[in-house]
């Protein structure tokens, strides 16, 4: 029987307003046009950090994952 492996994670204000993202790859954005993909006057959060974050949900390998302070300013 496998166990279920579950990860809480604090996101201290993951913020990602993307209404101008063209829904292309950004892996290979650089972080000026990253935070040009929203109109917000507040910035999203840093695409390295972003990147960070998804790499410590895939290291887990968590059958479920729960996010708190997920949203920012505007929401």
């Amino acid at each position: 029987m496998k166990n279920l492996k579950v990860m809480v994670l604090n996101a201290q204000d993951l913020f990602l307003f993307m209404d101008k993202h063209d829904h292309g790859p950004v892996e290979h954005l650089t972080e000026i046009k990253w935070q040009l993909m929203s109109s917000s006057l507040f910035s999203n959060k840093s695409k390295e950090k972003c990147l960070q974050l998804a790499q410590a949900v895939r290291d887990a390998q968590a059958d479920i994952v729960m996010m708190t302070e997920v949203g920012g300013p505007e929401s």
